[in-house]
């Protein structure tokens, strides 16, 4: 149907023929790409989690804290009634009272920390943050102390490293 030829007419027979079929592709999409990030329903609560993360991004660094988008490799809960794994791809990880450890993308993280879902916003207008972080495929959030994770070397190099590496020594220059 999309393809036959012009005639004065039949132009929008084509149009609406492409027109579902990319809805239909979109509709597909979206609901595969929310089966992969997210296989299982919203955690409700907060639950003590241990595992190892792999850095994919350092989001905000700051004097009190740190916050990395993290790819999940292997992580579970820490109470002794029930083992709860954690399925979601990422997870949005905030880091306190850390002693200069320097972060960057591929380095994997033995953590230990609260895992809760992110919050919408409390005031009707507000900024909703969980929104943005569902946009870049994180649902979580685990927050831990500085003392509660180890960071291991990269298992391999990348461009995100090098490019994470001179934007830390710009930054640097320019403070």
């Amino acid at each position: 149907l999309a393809i036959l030829k012009y005639k004065p007419g039949q132009q929008v027979k084509s149009t609406l023929a492409i027109s579902v079929l990319l809805l239909a592709a979109a509709t597909l999409r979206v609901s595969e790409y929310k089966s992969i990030l997210y296989p299982d329903p919203l955690i409700t609560g907060s639950i003590r989690m241990t595992g190892l993360l792999e850095i994919q991004q350092v989001l905000k660094v700051k004097e009190s804290g740190v916050s990395l988008k993290c790819k999940a490799i292997r992580m579970s809960s820490l109470t002794l009634d029930t083992t709860l794994e954690y399925t979601d791809r990422f997870i949005l990880v905030q880091v306190k009272e850390i002693d200069k450890t320097r972060f960057l993308p591929k380095d994997r993280l033995e953590i230990t920390g609260w895992v809760s879902a992110i919050k919408g916003p409390l005031n009707p207008y507000a900024f909703d943050i969980r929104k943005y972080y569902h946009s870049i495929g994180i649902r979580y959030q685990m927050f831990s102390k500085g003392e509660d994770l180890k960071t291991l070397l990269p298992t391999q190099s990348s461009v995100l490293r090098i490019t994470a590496n001179w934007q830390e020594k710009l930054s640097a220059t320019v403070k």
